[in-house]
């Protein structure tokens, strides 16, 4: 058994999946026997790499490490597994709304309950100050069923702040109002890119004509008249179903196409609590007891993810990566470092690092450059005869000759350049080993060492991500499909897939070398755009 000072993790099942994320059921095990069962939302392999998706789930586990509220999950911490970026949070055993309305339409009491509480954590978001003393001014952006859960006990959790907007001084993403939440829940004036608060009071909207009438108000436009069509039609079947009129009149004020004719976040909390009590019926507990247990036994255990069964340890995965090789330099050479100079990483096969001398691999690395044999073998050729007499004749006044030439060749040495110099201003001669010095009619020519080939240049690259409600999308060229991340730099036919529109051809891009873009997406429109 490994021992660690630092937490564990020991994955239980897999609770959900989205485009970015997947949600495990884990045990969070600590010092002294400690355990909590925890949710753990973990970047899928596929996007782990791409910064911009990874800077908004910080920022998620940030902005939520700033709230405390009940009706809003809370984050124990952000750390990493596997080299993905993970954030710890509550886990909450319930049923999300999306499930509980398919069981059939909710009662009007109940579901302006969960409307009230909802409300209550929206208004404690956008009101709660940050770090620097300011409110965070947050929205949440992509309120929908699916990211409410209501537990057994009536308690309501809003969940899934992946594309919330706020304002603190550690965000890192940059928030755009573009393609941000699920277009059936989305304000007309979001599909104009226009974001605000508004924006929210119009989903709670849309999910309390939902819960009541057990069908969703559907895809709005930003024009009036067609808006207008859609409300009209959410509204006439909620009579068919029996819900009272004023009741009926909270909805048409929350679904208005103006933004300042919707009521503010606090009003929609007040209006929903006073209608709840003129509505009766069974209170939220009562309701949740009975329908939230049947729901979750009628989903089942979740598949298991690829992380399942496995107890990973926090943090790890962020060890510093090992340093790369140095470069391995020609053959028959070596790259010899001052004494005093720390290791570096310079240099190539081709250029020495700096401070690094060059010498022959049986070259002894002390050995001082000597004067040229070869200029010594061309002045042997010019004076012939008369230069061996005159080395006799010296010879016998000061040296005597050699007996015997030398068992091997000496090597010869190659200039090199001296250490933290400028660059040298003459390319370095290249020097073969030559024979003994000795009197011949000719000089065979010395061949020159073949330069080593350079290094192949790589392939210019660009970085691109996608948002928005989009199922797929995919950069195509020359029949070629490249998924988010690095891809070659060109020109490229974004296609993308919106549902049950299917693949679409939603405009083109074009990619720089070093470029890092993004690829926004609008199901209203089926285009994309890039920023």
């Amino acid at each position: 058994m490994v021992t660690t000072d630092r937490r564990q993790y020991r994955i239980i099942k897999t609770l959900g999946k989205g485009g970015f994320g997947t949600v495990y059921l884990a045990e969070l095990i600590g010092e002294g026997g400690f355990s909590k069962t925890v949710a753990l939302k973990v970047l899928n392999p596929d996007v782990a790499g791409i910064e911009e998706v990874a800077q908004r789930l910080r920022d998620e586990a940030r902005v939520l490490g700033l709230v405390r509220h009940r009706a809003i999950v809370q984050v124990d911490g952000l750390v990493n597994l596997e080299n993905r970026w993970t954030v710890v949070m509550e886990y909450v055993e319930g049923a999300d709304l999306k499930h509980l309305v398919r069981a059939g339409p909710i009662p009007a009491g109940p579901a302006l309950e969960m409307v009230a509480e909802v409300s209550n954590g929206l208004r404690a978001a956008f009101e709660q100050n940050g770090p620097d003393g300011r409110p965070l001014c947050m929205i949440h952006r992509d309120l929908k069923p699916s990211n409410l859960t209501i537990t057994a006990r009536g308690e309501v959790k809003i969940l899934d702040f992946g594309t919330a907007r706020a304002n603190f001084a550690s965000r890192e993403a940059k928030t755009q109002s573009l393609a941000f939440g699920t277009i059936d829940y989305m304000a007309p004036e979001r599909l104009d890119f226009e974001d605000g608060p508004a924006g929210d009071v119009y989903a709670v909207g849309a999910i309390l004509a939902e819960m009541l009438s057990g069908e969703k108000v559907g895809r709005t436009s930003p024009r009036p008249e067609r808006h207008q069509g859609v409300r009209d039609a959410a509204l006439a079947r909620l009579e068919q179903t029996g819900t009272q009129e004023d009741v009926i009149d909270f909805v048409r004020q929350l679904l208005a196409f103006e933004p300042e004719d919707r009521p503010a976040i606090h009003e929609v909390e007040r209006k929903a609590r006073e209608l709840r009590i003129a509505c009766g019926g069974p209170w939220l507990s009562d309701w949740a007891s009975e329908l939230v247990p049947a729901v979750m036994e009628g989903l089942g255990d979740s598949e298991p993810g690829d992380l399942s069964g496995m107890t990973l340890i926090e943090g790890s995965g962020s060890r510093p990566r090992p340093r790369p090789p140095e470069p391995a330099p020609d053959p028959g050479t070596q790259w010899v470092r001052r004494e005093d100079e720390a290791p570096s990483l310079e240099g190539s096969p081709s250029r020495p690092p700096s401070g690094a001398a060059r010498t022959s691999a049986s070259q002894e690395p002390s050995r001082r450059r000597g004067f040229p044999v070869w200029i010594a073998a061309v002045v042997v050729v010019f004076l012939g005869v008369g230069a061996v007499g005159v080395g006799v004749f010296f010879g016998s006044r000061s040296v005597e000759p050699p007996t015997a030439p030398p068992a091997e060749p000496l090597p010869v040495a190659v200039p090199v350049e001296i250490p933290d110099s400028p660059e040298p201003t003459e390319d370095p001669v290249i020097e073969a080993p030559v024979e003994p010095v000795v009197a011949q009619p000719e000089v065979a020519p010395v061949e020159p060492k073949p330069a080593s080939p350079r290094p192949r240049p790589r392939p210019a690259t660009g970085t691109w991500s996608v948002s928005g409600d989009v199922a797929k999308v995919e950069l195509v060229s020359g029949g070629r499909r490249y998924g988010p991340g690095k891809v070659p730099a060109g020109t490229y036919t974004i296609e993308a897939t919106f549902g049950e529109r299917g693949v679409v051809g939603a405009g083109s891009v074009e990619l720089s070398a070093g470029q890092t873009v993004q690829v926004n997406c609008v199901a209203a429109f089926a285009k994309c755009s890039v920023r």
